[in-house]
């Protein structure tokens, strides 16, 4: 189990503009035990205030972007906040496409953080297991919740800040709510191992 003391969510919004290829960073929250600790607006580089009102569903005004800090500057912010936490994420590729930072190393190859996936954790939950991806299905962060009893805060699903919460809320149920014991029974078949390991005694 991890402590949630030593964790924090984080999520991102991004959009793309219509015609244009990439997407745009437009607003990160980062969440840790005590509440939400960041939620700023991101301001899309090369865009004008008519890009931006382009752009469907923004996650801010557009003049709020316009005006607001740019993604270096939002990121350095980001990845201090995160230092020496458990990072929590909903997809983490999506996240590190975004944050890559997320995937930066030590002189000895190691992650400098401690990046936890927790769709990939909520996927037995909520999924079934998939013999053609010998993995379980990944859900949705909506779907998790939803399957949870887990109710998002205002203004909803796709907003930084509700989502950073929910994947925090999700991975505090988790770690009191295992999801099943494995056993002969409950574990797929294709994981099952191919034959008996023999377990070698070794004496004091």
């Amino acid at each position: 189990m991890t402590s949630l003391s030593y964790c924090k969510s984080v999520d991102t919004e991004a959009r793309a503009l219509p015609g244009s290829p990439g997407y745009h960073l437009l607003s990160v929250a980062v969440v840790g035990s005590n509440g939400v600790e960041l939620h700023m607006p991101i301001r899309p580089l090369g865009l004008d205030l008519d890009d931006i009102r382009a752009i469907n569903n923004p996650p801010y005004p557009p003049e709020v972007l316009l005006q607001a800090n740019p993604p270096s500057m939002v990121r350095n912010i980001v990845k201090q906040l995160l230092r020496r936490h458990t990072v929590l994420v909903w997809n983490e590729e999506h996240e590190a496409n975004q944050l890559a930072f997320l995937r930066e190393k030590d002189q000895q190859g190691r992650p400098l953080f401690h990046v936890q996936d927790a769709m990939r954790r909520a996927a037995p939950y909520v999924k079934q297991w998939s013999s053609h991806f010998c993995d379980y299905e990944y859900p949705s962060l909506k779907l998790a919740a939803r399957t949870m009893g887990i109710e998002f805060e205002e203004p909803g699903w796709h907003d930084a800040r509700a989502d950073a919460q929910m994947i925090f809320d999700i991975w505090r149920y988790m770690e009191d709510t295992p999801p099943f014991k494995i056993t002969r029974e409950t574990m797929p078949i294709e994981r099952m191992p191919r034959r008996p390991v023999a377990i070698e005694h070794v004496p004091f």
